[in-house]
């Protein structure tokens, strides 16, 4: 074990990517790389060392990409640099010899790369605007067909927000929300590259709920099924060190005979290669994959989204916009979030020099004055007996976000009440722009667990929308300003009265359902299910496999969720079957059982932890059989194959045995088991 296993995972993967590059070009000047090593390990002058990068160098801006065109600017920096202080950690000596000759070359790479006579001015990612963020979150709403593609859409949003840093973005934990006075959500994080902590400012915007950075954050969370600290899961949970690594033998061996053992290693040229558990793609790379896979979707068609969008381009585009008002000051939008936390006198700079420019930026960027103005909603416009039922609906759709013993697992109660003020705020508009979605099924279905109703709902959501936006002052007008105001009133008017619309189809419905209604309404309710049909078999189901779970978010999702999975009428049936298999062939991995009681106070916790344990023993078993099986899916099939061939009798009768001695304490009913595990 040394210090170099401890590099982060990016830069593992930055240099074996680079190395990977190097190898291609000595394959094409029929080189290997043993070569390589005794040429340079026997030149003490350096200069071996010195011409192999420079045709390299070469190499790189003469060569062609996979979509016809010369590296960019970026990339050939990155390979010549990454290869260069990798030659150098091997070959210190010669690498000290060319040091200056070597940052001169890489002085040249850039100006030359920068300017090309062949190709002009280098070409830049497009910007991101706030009409795209708008587009992609919509087009991932319109398709959406599972809860990852809501994270998908928050991912989108606090990238924009955040000036397109993915390594921030995919670290972000729930804890690190805070609600701070001035009406805003304060994001406190911790750089990649810094050890010093910073923070941003996040405002609720004023109106549309596709580019409210709280508002999409809200819908994420309130789908996400199975606790974490990550506010992002997809990225969560990825080791720093190999199991190779974690089983090295240096423990075994003194500090003079590790000493003489490493002394007694001669430099090789063996490729880096980064271990198996930090493979898992960064939020930069899983941002490009999902822009393509957006700008295939109709709704992104039809609004226009802008081409050739990648990850950088939400740093532009966001420092474009907020740059667009010329009150802010220039260094501040391009420091967003810069300032340093972790100093003595940070309580003194926030006060004065710190947050307040960067509160201006973000008040922009969510589309408010900034100056003032911005303001966050919260549920104290409701009356109490309203507010408990709120209440009780926040604790059954954040339940994965709340109520655990572990601190860095639940949000803060205050950005809870915030983030579910704005949920109900925005539930119609979310209605309208997809009735059948995951969302809205969801709501629906936790609505029906607590015996609300739908027009309950509506009604919160326009006496908080008329305490979020107050009347304003009247004062001397002109007419223009008159004929705008008109206009706005007119455009309120029109959307309180589609909501009045809405609740009015769902009182309809509701009668319809309970048979007091005449023939006219069931005849209007069956047409306007049959348009709704015709509509949404004429739009084409989004092109994109369903994202793999974790066994142990499925094992919590199978105990903890309301209803459960196998009363819910939302589940599919390949899911559920899939969930009912993947749960009964983790509880015959567990060799100890298990006891669950859904009236235990911790009963999420316990779920959780015995989830985990189960989860481990599981992929175990299977790394036992020679199969590398990890998602829920692969998993399933894994095991099933296993069971066909009766691998599993051993496992079964163990089972059998543990459950007639007590040992296992199972709430799930016995007929909602797969037949191979129902006893009684």
């Amino acid at each position: 074990m040394s210090v170099a296993s401890l590099v982060p995972a990016n830069s593992q993967r930055s240099r074996a990517t680079a190395v990977k590059s190097f190898e291609d070009f000595l394959a094409k000047k029929e080189v290997t790389l043993t070569e390589v090593h005794d040429r340079i390990s026997k030149d003490s002058t350096g200069k071996s060392l010195f011409v192999i990068l420079d045709k390299y160098g070469w190499f790189l801006v003469k060569k062609v990409g996979r979509q016809g065109v010369a590296l960019s600017k970026n990339t050939v920096l990155s390979y010549f640099g990454n290869v260069k202080n990798w030659l150098a950690d091997l070959y210190p000596q010669q690498g000290q010899c060319v040091a200056k000759k070597l940052q001169k070359m890489l002085s040249t790479l850039d100006r030359y790369c920068e300017k090309r006579p062949e190709q002009g001015v280098t070409k830049q990612a497009p910007p991101c605007t706030k009409k795209d963020i708008k587009t992609i979150i919509s087009a991932l709403y319109m398709h959406a067909s599972a809860n990852s593609d809501y994270l998908d859409a928050a991912l989108v949003a606090l990238m924009w927000y955040l000036y397109g840093r993915g390594s921030e973005a995919e670290q972000l934990e729930k804890a690190q929300l805070c609600v701070y006075p001035g009406g805003m959500i304060f994001l406190r994080f911790k750089p990649v590259k810094t050890a010093s902590q910073q923070g941003i400012s996040l405002f609720k915007g004023p109106n549309d709920p596709f580019t409210c950075p709280l508002h999409v954050l809200a819908v994420a969370l309130a789908l996400q099924p199975a606790p974490g600290t990550r506010i992002f899961p997809q990225f969560a949970a990825v080791p720093a060190l190999s199991a190779s690594d974690d089983q090295d033998d240096d423990g075994e061996l003194g500090l003079i005979a590790q000493l003489d053992r490493e002394l007694a290693e001669a430099p090789t040229c063996k490729t880096p290669q980064p271990c198996r558990a930090n493979s898992a793609s960064g939020a930069q790379a899983y941002i490009n994959r999902l822009l393509v896979t957006v700008s295939g979707l109709p709704a992104a068609k039809e609004s226009g989204l802008t081409k050739g969008l990648t990850s950088h381009s939400f740093r532009r585009g966001g420092a474009m916009h907020a740059n667009a008002d010329s009150r802010i000051s220039p260094n501040w939008v391009v420091e967003r979030g810069g300032w340093n936390m972790s100093r003595v006198s940070k309580a003194f700079s926030y006060m004065l020099n710190t947050t307040h420019e960067d509160q201006q930026v973000a008040r922009q960027l969510s589309g408010w004055n900034p100056q003032a103005g911005a303001r966050l909603p919260d549920l104290t416009a409701l009356d109490g007996v309203v507010r408990a039922r709120v209440e009780k609906l926040q604790d059954l759709l954040f339940a994965a976000v709340t109520g655990f013993p572990t601190v860095s697992w639940n949000l803060d109660p205050q950005v809870l009440e915030v983030l579910m003020a704005t949920l109900i705020l925005h539930f119609p508009e979310m209605e309208r722009h997809r009735l059948d979605s995951p969302y809205v099924r969801r709501i629906h279905e936790a609505l029906g667990v607590l015996n609300l109703q739908a027009s309950e709902l509506l009604t919160w959501s326009i006496t908080l929308r008329a305490a979020f936006n107050p009347p304003a002052e009247e004062k001397q007008e002109t007419v223009a300003e008159s004929s705008r105001n008109m206009f706005r009133v007119l455009e309120k008017l029109s959307q309180q009265l589609d909501d009045l619309l809405l609740r009015q189809t769902r009182v309809e419905e509701r009668l319809a359902v309970l048979g007091t209604k005449a023939e006219s309404i069931d005849k209007k309710t069956n047409t306007t299910e049959q348009q709704h049909e015709d509509v949404e078999q004429s739009q084409p189901k989004r092109a994109r496999k369903r994202a793999s779970k974790a066994l142990s978010t499925v094992w919590f999702e199978w105990f903890t969720a309301v209803p459960r999975m196998y009363e819910s009428t939302t589940v599919s049936k390949a899911i559920l079957h899939e969930s009912r298999h993947a749960v009964a062939f983790m509880m015959l991995c567990l060799p100890s059982g298990f006891k669950l009681d859904p009236a235990s106070p911790a009963y999420k916790a316990e779920v959780h932890a015995v989830g985990v344990e189960a989860e481990k023993k599981t992929l175990e078993y299977l790394a036992a059989q020679g199969s590398q099986a990890v998602a829920v899916g692969s998993v399933v099939k894994a095991m099933r194959a296993l069971h066909k061939a009766g691998h599993l009798s051993v496992l079964l009768d163990q089972f059998r045995e543990r459950y007639y001695e007590g040992e296992v304490v199972d709430p799930t009913p016995n007929s909602a088991l797969p037949p191979f595990l129902r006893f009684t």
